[in-house]
C-alpha cells in the first residue's frame, strides 16, 4: 500500500507510519535511508520503520551507518532481517 505525500513514498503506511522495506541492501540503499528520514518525517508524524533485507555491506559500514542514524534520528526504528 503506498500513500504519496509531496515527494515522499514509503513501500507501505499503516495509519500515520511509513514502513520503507529495502532489499537486498547495499551501501546506496542505506545511503538513501538518511534523505527518507527527512522527507518522511514531514508528512508521518505517527514515525517511520525501515526494515532492511540481505544486507551486503561490510558489519563496519553497517554498523557506523546505524550509530549515526540513530544519532540523528532516534526515533527511526531500523529492523535488519537476514
Amino acid at each position: 500500500i503506498e500513500r504519496q505525500k509531496g515527494s515522499s513514498r514509503p513501500d507501505i503506511v499503516v495509519e500515520n507510519i511509513a514502513i520503507e522495506i529495502k532489499g537486498p541492501t547495499n551501501q546506496q540503499a542505506l545511503d538513501s535511508v538518511p534523505s527518507k528520514c527527512m522527507r518522511y518525517k514531514n508528512h508521518f508524524p505517527g514515525g517511520l520503520i525501515v526494515v532492511l533485507f540481505d544486507v551486503q555491506v561490510n558489519d563496519y559500514y553497517y554498523n557506523e551507518w546505524e550509530a549515526s542514524l540513530k544519532r540523528t534520528y532516534p526515533d527511526v526504528i531500523v529492523i535488519r532481517k537476514s
